[in-house]
């Protein structure tokens, strides 16, 4: 294997990695996270979601930048 085979070949998983993390989380928050804190008080509710979209954010920005980094990669 080539170096430039592997280096495409690992940028395709990276960018592969990223959008099923990305969806992933999103499905699951949209799916399961949200109707299950329906059942906490409203401060609670609201302290757990606000702690959850903190730290996915910054999961998200990542996944953000290494798609585009990898799709202009693989475009050109």
């Amino acid at each position: 294997m080539d170096n430039i085979d592997f280096v495409q070949l690992l940028s395709r998983w990276l960018h592969i990695t990223a959008a099923v993390a990305a969806g992933g989380g999103a499905i699951f928050m949209k799916v399961a996270l949200h109707p299950a804190t329906e059942t906490l008080p409203g401060d609670t509710r609201a302290q757990l979601r606000e702690a959850v979209r903190s730290r996915w954010a910054k999961v998200v920005h990542g996944a953000i930048l290494i798609l585009l980094l990898t799709g202009l990669f693989n475009f050109m």
